[in-house]
């Protein structure tokens, strides 16, 4: 590889970034008042905004009493009060975790996924682990060795 190559692939990676960065000013900006009305939503959280893949919002909330907490309760209606066009949740039983996915249109028909990330206390007064099933798995492990004659 000539230096004269490695001057354009690196010109391109510039190129290419700042096209990114550009994407991703346009995306916040054109979705400026519904990010505004989230983030406001999940306040007094810390919120994360990404433009990597897609728009994704994030926020964290820990030491709830349970998942009907007033706090987690408030910022879940504010959220809703937005008019999401799709809602879901999962439980992490291990971890005394409920991650919350609310999905949003924006102006540009690329969705903003919000997603709520909140766990309870490990003394909770009205969660906990509860052992629901054992199941016993058998796993075939292969080994193998290089052999060169």
């Amino acid at each position: 590889m000539t230096v004269r190559n490695v001057l354009k692939d690196a010109s391109k990676s510039i190129k290419d970034a700042a096209q990114s960065i550009t994407l991703a000013r346009r995306r916040l900006a054109d979705n400026r008042v519904l990010l505004g009305k989230i983030a406001k939503a999940l306040q007094p959280l810390d919120v994360c905004i990404s433009t990597l893949y897609g728009m994704r919002v994030s926020a964290t909330i820990n030491d709830l009493d349970g998942f009907k907490d007033d706090r987690l309760i408030a910022i879940l209606g504010r959220l809703i009060d937005l008019e999401p066009s799709k809602e879901a949740s999962t439980d992490y039983p291990l971890t005394l975790n409920r991650d919350f996915v609310l999905t949003f249109p924006s102006v540009n028909n690329e969705p903003i996924v919000v997603c709520l990330y909140t766990y309870v206390r490990t003394d909770s007064p009205t969660c906990r682990k509860v052992l629901k099933s054992i199941s016993t798995r058998v796993v075939e492990d292969k080994t193998f060795e290089l052999v060169c004659d």
